[in-house]
Order: structure tokens, then sequence, then C-alpha cells
């Protein structure tokens, strides 16, 4: 790579796709690397370039398909690509194609793909959430509302009604996948959030993680619309960028101290106050153990069983002081990770 950059590594069992800029910061580059080689397979970028905060790379993670890749800059350039190859099979721009107004730290949340459905956030007035077709991206619906935010949407079903849900700049939302109608707004209880992490659905509850209003889980009515009234609220872990985790019984989550939750009442069983949960960390976990990246360049490893803090391992990415704020992507026993403008690749233990 020939920059650094936040958006996320997306892997398979074939390869890696990571993002970034051309030498001249002039336009968007995405890569495509063999997983176990790091050979460049195919290399795809195109050019643009304007005033942003936080630098000018992709922030969006890639979503990688069966024969698909989908790709999205900063500047609000979406491209489908084919998986093999890396060549375009359909482009829309944000800007032009929608008149999307470009945020200040750019667009950031990753396509949504359900089916043969892309499910965009453009933010432009009449055209704030776009269904495409994913076979040759055109126009499905379009649905009018406010601002893009910075985060990702996800699906769920209540009630048998298929909705997207996320957020736009000020409120958290759901739109019926069907057509986009906007179906419940939730504003919040202290306005000014950024609104950055990705909601969680675990099939019957909705939690939710921003800076000014903590961690909250919300249920939903038999109608499919939000109950605005928390069962539970946790005002501590209030992160600004990091999306906290389900896992098994708990909740975990980071900020200023890595917090462990549980789920259902958002009580703390354990906090730590590590200095390498202080600021950042990317979290990836299954059964009782979760693996946590943190941004000085650290891995570390917990043990989720039981209610008490328990660290079975850590180890550095890098000897060099890093910075790391893109996620890893973990495919089998190889663990990927942005290192200023390199990926490496690490080989976990069995």
């Amino acid at each position: 790579m020939t920059s650094q950059s936040l958006g996320g590594l997306a892997a398979n069992q074939r390869l890696v796709v990571a993002t970034g800029r051309d030498p001249l910061d002039r336009g968007d580059v995405f890569v495509a690397l063999d997983v176990n080689t790091g050979q460049l397979l195919w290399r795809y970028a195109y050019p643009c370039d304007g005033p942003m905060d936080y630098g000018k790379a992709p922030r969006a993670t890639p979503i990688l398909l069966e024969e698909r890749a989908l790709l999205l800059g900063a500047y609000g350039h979406l491209a489908c690509v084919d998986l093999i190859t890396g060549l375009p099979l359909w482009k829309v721009d944000f800007q032009q194609t929608f008149g999307a107004s470009l945020p200040t730290w750019g667009f950031c949340g990753s396509p949504l793909v359900i089916g043969d459905r892309v499910f965009v956030q453009t933010g432009a007035p009449h055209a704030s959430l776009v269904c495409l077709d994913l076979r040759d991206g055109a126009i499905v619906w379009r649905a009018p509302g406010r601002d893009v935010s910075y985060s990702s949407f996800i699906q769920i079903t209540v009630g048998g009604v298929d909705q997207i849900v996320g957020y736009d700049a000020t409120t958290l939302g759901g739109w019926r996948m069907e057509d986009g109608e906007h179906l419940w707004e939730l504003e919040p209880e202290h306005a000014g959030d950024f609104n950055v992490g990705t909601p969680l659905w675990d099939g019957q509850r909705l939690w939710v993680a921003t800076e000014n209003n903590g961690t909250r889980v919300f249920q939903f009515e038999e109608n499919g619309r939000i109950n605005p009234t928390p069962l539970a609220q946790h005002r501590h872990l209030a992160p600004d960028t990091q999306t906290p985790i389900l896992v098994g019984k708990w909740l975990i989550g980071i900020w200023h101290g890595l917090y462990c939750l549980d789920r259902e009442t958002l009580r703390e069983a354990w906090v730590s106050d590590d200095e390498a949960f202080q600021s950042y960390a990317s979290i990836i976990a299954c059964g009782d153990r979760a693996l946590l990246l943190c941004r000085e360049g650290e891995l570390v490893l917990l043990d989720l069983h039981g209610d008490q803090y328990r660290e079975l391992g850590r180890a550095r990415v890098s000897e060099d002081l890093q910075d790391i704020q893109s996620h890893p992507a973990l495919v089998n026993r190889r663990l990927f990770v942005r290192l200023d403008n390199s990926v490496i690749c690490i080989l976990l233990p069995e």
C-alpha cells in the first residue's frame, strides 16, 4: 500500500482487500493480496480529491461476496468489481448521482448487501437512503431523509417486517426494506452524537452505544416500531468510534477502559483500566474468547468464561509504536493487520 487508511481489511480464503490512496494523495486505491503469499492479485484505482478532515483514504470496510466486491471511498464513489480480476462491473457516485454533500469525515458506512440488493446511505435530501440492484447498480428505490451518519446499517425483522436500521446524522431509525418507507425514528436524550458505532441485534433486542448517551438496549413493539424507553442503560460505556460486541451473555466495549457488561441488564461484570484499552481497540470474539487489537499495536487474548477479567496472552504486532484504527480480518488462523502503509499476516497458534 502507498498510504495509511482507516478502512478495515476484508478477507476470504483466497485474498485480502485493503484500501488506501495513491502516492500523490489524489485518488483512491484498492488492492487484493494473496492470503498465503501477499502477492498482488489486482489493483483498482480512480482519481478523487478535495478537502477532508482526518485524511482522504477510504473509511468503509470492503464487502466481499462470492463473485464480487463492493468498494466505497470516502468521497462517495461506490464500485462493484469482479472479485477475481478487480475489473469494475458498475459504479455510482453519491455526490453526482444523488446530489449528496461531502461529510466532514467522508462517507464511512459499509454497504449492506441482502440478496440481490445493496443498501447505502448518501445523506442526500431526496435520497438519504438508497437501495441498488447488486447486478447492475440500478436504483431500486430512494428514501428522503437527513444528512449522513458515520455508521453502517443492519437488517432486522420485527413483526414480519424486514427493516434496515441505522443512524442518520441525528437519530436512530428503521426503514422498510421493500420500499424504503421510514417506519420509526428515535431521538437520543442528549444531542450531538457523531453516530459512528453500528447497532447490534440479537433477533429480539437492539443495542446502541454513543458518546453522549452511553450504551442502551431497546425492545420493539408488535407493530415493528421501537419502544423509546430503554430496557437498560450504562452511562459510562460511551464510545465515540468503537462498536461494542455481543458475545455469549456479555457485551464488551471500550471507552477509557475495557467494559464487560451483562447484555440483559448492562450491569458491570468487570472493568479493566489497562493502558492498552484507554482509547480504541478492534474486537473479534467467538465462544468464550475475545481477541483485541489495540490502537498502540498490542494483541490481547481474553477468556470470557466467568465474571472476572482473565487475560490469556499478549503480544505486539510491531516493535514500533503504532496508531492502528483499521479493523483487522481473521481467516482461520491468519490475522491480517494494517500497519501504516502495509498489511501484515500473523499466524495465530492453535
